[in-house]
């Protein structure tokens, strides 16, 4: 009955620090995507690309051009940022256990050269 009991309280001891370590040794990247006048840029589209995996998650800006990529794990990112009347930015952060990395994104103005494509 002893060997039950323990083998019992290794798996949900065991459950909960798996529960606990993801928590902990996890980090975020947030921000703020602005303009060049330093307004807020709503519904651009922020993309997060981990160097080292090749994986990448989208988000869009909040009204306010507030982002944020949460439960992350350690290691080198890359913060994509584009928005219709702008040029990319893109901005690169290491990220370190538990930690949330504030990466704040000021666009430019795209140019206003203009291509026009023909296709036959």
């Amino acid at each position: 009955m002893r060997r039950l009991w323990t083998s019992v309280a290794c798996v949900l001891f065991g459950l909960a620090g798996c529960s606990y370590a993801q928590t902990v040794f996890s980090g975020n990247i947030q921000g703020v995507v602005t303009d060049p006048s330093g307004a807020s840029v709503a519904g651009a589209t922020v993309a997060l690309r981990n160097v080292d995996t090749g994986v990448e998650v989208t988000a869009t800006t909040s009204a306010s051009g507030n982002y944020r990529f949460s439960s992350l794990a350690p290691g080198r990112y890359t913060v994509r940022v584009e928005s219709a009347g702008f040029s990319v930015a893109e901005e690169r952060v290491t990220l370190e256990t538990n930690q949330t990395q504030g990466i704040n994104i000021r666009l430019s103005l795209a140019s206003s050269k203009q291509t026009v494509s023909v296709v036959s």
